[in-house]
């Protein structure tokens, strides 16, 4: 695969050479590009790590809920902090929050799974401390016309991430006695994140609003503003089928054969899959097309849930991994740019974006948790967990519809949508 395309990118010249302020985007993607690599490290194994240790699928799904109600909690805390203070400063609080949780679990050594909750309050704290700040970064370094190819950037980078790290993790761990390969993932994964940590302060903080953070005003805006609070409503309905993924592959193939091989090997998949996507979505997905592209891949990822149902073994579960790693990137991408078009476009609302992210990423997080307590309160049957995944895909022609009524309210002019 020519990769020189993505470099072009990355350096400013075929997609941010216009964009004032590119230099800032530049150091602002270094500092995402790291994120990924030391989140992507250690993400996948640490729900087989505990599921080794522990014997138990539920210790895993106990990591991500708890994971997933830190981040709606603690947005309260951080939207405020980033109002008054800039993303930089968010995003290196959450750094240091996965610092954290990757200190605390070589400190701990195998007894580190005996606190999987203790673990999922450290992940999700820094998640919802970076993934906010990130947000804010994305909208002041991109906008409407070009965002979508941004967001392709990170994804190919990410599933580039996808197609090395993983998979050579998993033999490592595989190939080393013990749990000592997981300790020394993890150590990598620590000491990337520091490198990320010092990266940080190189990127452009605006200045600070330094302005009280109140929900109140912000809910009312959202609440009066269609534009905004449908595609909020789109993240709801996206979450929904993102709670029950953020483990279930991994799960899934850890149930029917204890191997770390076999789980990177899957990863390695999820980055081919992912690699096609976003070169397609970079190339060919557009503001005009977003929503038809969605509905394209909820029907298809419909019809391989059926399969997946009437078929759960090995190599079907491989096989929908690749297919989801592909078409999943449909569902994400559109959702995220309408989100970030409506934000520009409303009145009001691009100062008061603190605010709008916390309560977006609130309602988020409460999909993705609904999905998680659904599949928690199922016996640990294989098959059930199949028909969870079919319900939650279905969901997302929810998420299309919604998608498709906010996509013709932003196209509207403003004066027929007050």
């Amino acid at each position: 695969m020519d990769l020189r395309p993505l470099f072009r990118r990355l350096s400013g010249f075929s997609l941010f050479g216009d964009l004032k302020g590119s230099r800032d985007f530049k150091r602002f993607a270094a500092v995402h590009i790291s994120f990924l690599f030391f989140t992507t490290l250690s993400s996948v194994f640490i729900n087989t790590f505990f599921m080794k240790n522990t014997g138990d699928m539920r210790a895993s799904i106990l990591f991500n809920l708890f994971n997933i109600l830190t981040a709606m909690v603690f947005m309260n805390i951080a939207a405020p902090i980033c109002s008054k203070t800039s993303p930089r400063t968010v995003v290196i609080l959450g750094v240091i929050a996965y610092n954290l949780e990757y200190a605390f679990v070589l400190f701990m050594g195998d007894a580190s799974s005996n606190y999987v909750i203790l673990v999922g309050l450290l992940n999700g704290l820094g998640g919802v401390f970076y993934w906010l700040g990130y947000y804010n970064l994305l909208t002041d370094t991109t906008k409407d016309a070009n965002r979508d190819q941004a967001l392709s950037v990170f994804g190919i980078v990410l599933a580039v991430i996808n197609l090395v790290v993983p998979m050579t993790s998993g033999f490592l761990i595989s190939s080393l006695p013990g749990n000592v390969g997981y300790f020394v993932i993890f150590g990598i994964s620590f000491g990337v994140s520091i490198l990320t940590m010092v990266c940080t302060f190189f990127v452009k903080a605006p200045p600070s609003r330094n302005k009280s953070f109140h929900y109140l005003t912000a809910i009312k805006l959202v609440a009066r503003e269609k534009r905004l609070s449908l595609p909020i409503a789109v993240k709801f309905c996206r979450g929904l089928r993102e709670g029950i993924f953020t483990y279930i592959i991994p799960v899934f193939l850890f149930y029917m054969q204890p191997s770390e091989a076999l789980v990177g090997f899957s990863t390695f998949l999820t980055g081919v899959g992912s690699v096609v996507a976003f070169v397609v979505i970079g190339r060919f997905m557009h503001p005009q097309n977003r929503i038809r592209l969605l509905v394209l891949a909820t029907t298809i990822m419909v019809g391989f849930s059926v399969i997946l149902l009437l078929a759960t073994n090995l190599y079907v579960v491989l096989a929908y991994n690749l297919i989801n790693a592909f078409l999943v990137q449909f569902m994400i991408t559109p959702t995220t740019s309408i989100f970030i078009a409506s934000v520009e476009q409303v009145p009001q609302a691009y100062d008061k974006r603190q605010e709008i992210f916390a309560i977006k990423d609130i309602i988020l997080n409460g999909g993705r948790a609904i999905g998680i307590l659904i599949s928690l309160m199922l016996p640990v049957d294989l098959t059930l967990y199949a028909a969870a995944v079919l319900v939650m895909t279905a969901a997302q022609y929810g998420t299309a519809f919604l998608g498709h009524v906010a996509v013709k309210m932003l196209r509207k002019p403003k004066e027929e949508t007050a």
